[in-house]
């Protein structure tokens, strides 16, 4: 596990899983942007000044991530490899996520759903108010006819 402590980047927060729901990859950046963006602080940029370009990880969703969802990336086999531990927590961590994500497009299936039958009903809504008006029209008619 990567040690979420609260020294380094916010990729201290991304947890190994075989089937992991975003990937890391490099990305090479010009290092006016760099600084531009945050990702290094001005007065670091002296130390760096006979490189134009900086070499940064980007982090990059694999399938969409909802609020509260864990991250996920695969560390790889080489660190694995390394490590005495097992991968305990995985398998309960991949079935909490495919919960949520179960969860989440259910949710908005019924949001969906609801959408759907706030239109019919609105339509039939209209559609009574025209046939009540069509009515009052014609009982104002037969009532006309019947008092001559």
């Amino acid at each position: 596990m990567i040690d979420a402590g609260p020294i380094g980047n916010f990729g201290r927060f991304i947890n190994h899983q075989d089937t992991p729901n975003a990937e890391a990859q490099s990305v090479v950046i010009d290092k006016n942007l760099a600084v531009k963006k945050g990702v290094i602080d001005e007065e670091d940029i002296e130390v760096i000044k006979d490189i134009d370009f900086l070499e940064v990880m980007g982090l990059y969703v694999l399938e969409d991530i909802h609020p509260g969802q864990e991250i996920f990336t695969d560390y790889g086999t080489g660190y694995w490899a390394e490590k005495k531990h097992f991968k305990v927590r995985q398998e309960s961590f991949y079935m909490h996520s495919k919960s949520l994500d179960d969860l989440v497009v259910k949710n908005e299936d019924l949001k969906s759903e609801v959408d759907g039958l706030k239109r019919q009903v609105k339509f039939l809504e209209e559609k009574f108010n025209w046939l009540k008006k069509v009515l009052q029209v014609e009982f104002e008619k037969i009532a006309k006819r019947g008092l001559k």
